[in-house]
């Protein structure tokens, strides 16, 4: 299944207030923001993977503080740095 964060990461292009909210109180809900869903994702691979560009912007400034993994891979062995430069997520980079 799919953890909250990883969902949000994905599908919430337009409201990063829910990304905010997440990772400003990660720690008192208890999310786990390197949580890998059924295929291996984290929250940050979800939204590379979804040219979610905001999204990536904010976990990638937030990492070293939430201790966020940005080289990390899925059970597809698909890398970061894959998703961000594939065709279809052009404006992720």
């Amino acid at each position: 299944g799919w953890s909250s964060f990883s969902s949000a990461c994905t599908h919430l292009h337009k409201s990063q207030n829910v990304i905010q909210y997440f990772l400003q109180n990660s720690e008192e809900l208890y999310i786990d923001l390197n949580e890998v869903d059924e295929g291996g994702d984290t929250g940050f691979l979800s939204a590379c993977a979804s040219g979610n560009v905001e999204t990536v912007k904010t976990l990638v400034n937030m990492s070293e503080e939430k201790g966020i993994l940005l080289n990390t891979k899925n059970d597809q062995w698909d890398y970061v740095i894959a998703l961000i430069f594939s065709k279809k997520n052009e404006r992720t980079i």
